[in-house]
């Protein structure tokens, strides 16, 4: 509904659905692997990880750049809350994970600007 790659994530962190534009995108950099979005570089996962905690936890946004800096490939990542009401035990949705591709990967890729 969004029109953009996107990852629906639960209060753990765990995807709840990963639509066809985010399936689209994964490979290379980014990976779905124990329910959980997983960069394939150990340090970018470490730190994506900690993103995806912080936003949940703080509430606040983040963003994280998966891939090679010097050529602008890759693919960049932000982490929005989802404010759900308090009393609603049916509302699992916490945080949407917009996946935007950089460099060559974004040709003929429309996302969020």
């Amino acid at each position: 509904m969004i029109g953009a790659a996107a990852a629906l994530l639960d209060e753990q962190g765990e995807v709840l659905h990963l639509n066809a534009r985010a399936l689209s995108l994964l490979g290379d950099h980014l990976v779905l692997a124990g329910g959980r979005l997983r960069a394939r570089d150990r340090a970018l996962d470490r730190t994506l990880a900690a993103a995806i905690d912080s936003t949940l936890r703080d509430q606040i946004a983040s963003r994280v750049a998966l891939g090679d800096e010097t050529s602008a490939d890759g693919l960049g990542i932000r982490i929005m809350p989802v404010n759900a009401e308090a009393d609603d035990s049916f509302q699992l949705l916490r945080a949407v994970a917009i996946l935007e591709p950089r460099g060559a990967a974004a040709r003929g890729f429309a996302g969020l600007n």
